[in-house]
């Protein structure tokens, strides 16, 4: 349901932006025949130029910034471990870790669950008072990690897991001008790269 619903957005965006979803869709058709390993690439140099040729991206709204680290000490309340941890669990079972684990399964891979969350529990548990709270079986990562455009051996496919997580590291330090510059692209755009890059799973 989860993943679904992100490649429906990118039909949707395509009848409402025909030429810049047009010419993505259209090139990561092209690259998925030939190169499909840098299809969800090409797609994206493609539509950032349609978008800055046709005028779509607002360059005003664009600034480079680095965020450093800053320590917020960590406050525990019975209450609140109640009101948002109990939630926060059942979210993350049923939006990441079961669609996960579907995904993981949908591609070969018997894993063991028990034991996953066992571990990734464990780790949040420990590491949460630094603000890494959210460590689980990524619905949407796991599915782009583990598809063959990853890499051709399926032993090999945690190479972009780990690469995944250097870059979501040089999220979290340029993640200002991550956000500037998303805003800046139409939403068309970050719709139809998203179902694009999702849809092969």
């Amino acid at each position: 349901g989860i993943l679904l619903r992100f490649g429906m957005q990118a039909f949707t965006s395509l009848q409402a932006n025909l030429l810049l979803c047009g010419s993505m869709l259209a090139v990561w058709l092209l690259c998925k025949a030939w190169l499909p390993r840098f299809a969800v690439v090409a797609a994206l140099l493609t539509g950032s130029a349609v978008a800055g040729l046709s005028g779509e991206v607002t360059m005003s709204q664009i600034n480079f910034s680095i965020v450093a680290p800053s320590w917020i000490a960590p406050e525990f309340t019975p209450a609140l471990l109640i009101s948002v941890g109990i939630p926060f669990f059942l979210v993350t079972m049923a939006s990441q870790n079961a669609p996960g684990f579907a995904t993981l399964q949908a591609s070969g891979y018997r894993v063991p669950a028990s034991t996953l969350i066992v571990a990734t529990g464990g780790l949040a548990l420990l590491l949460s008072p630094f603000g890494v709270y959210s460590i689980c079986i990524a619905a949407i990562t796991a599915a782009i990690c583990q598809s063959p455009e990853a890499h051709p051996d399926p032993q090999k496919r945690w190479l972009a897991a780990a690469a995944a997580g250097v870059f979501y590291l040089l999220a979290g330090i340029f993640g200002g001008s991550i956000t500037s510059l998303m805003s800046a692209l139409p939403i068309a755009w970050v719709q139809m790269l998203a179902g694009l890059a999702l849809l092969g799973t």
